[in-house]
């Protein structure tokens, strides 16, 4: 059987607490798991915790990246990295999307006004991505 379930607050504040002992530094989900003795579906809670709670709260931002782990940084070259890291994924993401399911969609009922509409609205979405992925 799986452990019982914990409150949000307590998996957030183990796994702050486990962030803030290893600050600058990182932990990875393994690492993670060891240090605040949760489960692995636990220390995903937490992490959600931190990041909706306890980054702001600290005046650090949560950073991840598969080499560090999960951690806290004030480094302004590490989080504008990650920042247009995450929207040049969001902007690929998105493509696929738009490829493999709006524009199909508008080839199949092109006089569609809602499918027009989504179409006209999220370009503009994808070009402020492509933007913020650029710096």
């Amino acid at each position: 059987m799986g452990r019982p379930p914990l409150p949000g607050h307590v998996t957030g504040g183990l796994v702050d607490a486990a962030l803030i002992e290893v600050y600058p530094a990182g932990l990875l989900l393994p690492q993670l798991v060891v240090a605040t003795e949760l489960s692995p579906a636990q220390v995903r809670a937490g992490l959600t915790r931190v990041m909706t709670e306890h980054a702001l709260g600290r005046g650090l931002v949560k950073l991840y990246t598969r080499r560090d782990g999960h951690q806290y940084s004030k480094d302004i070259a590490r989080i504008l990295a990650f920042e247009r890291q995450f929207f040049r994924t969001e902007s690929h993401r998105f493509a696929r999307f738009a490829t493999g399911v709006l524009l199909p969609h508008q080839a199949l009922h092109p006089d569609d006004p809602y499918i027009t509409n989504v179409i006209t609205v999220l370009s503009g979405y994808q070009s402020q991505l492509a933007l913020l992925a650029a710096g």
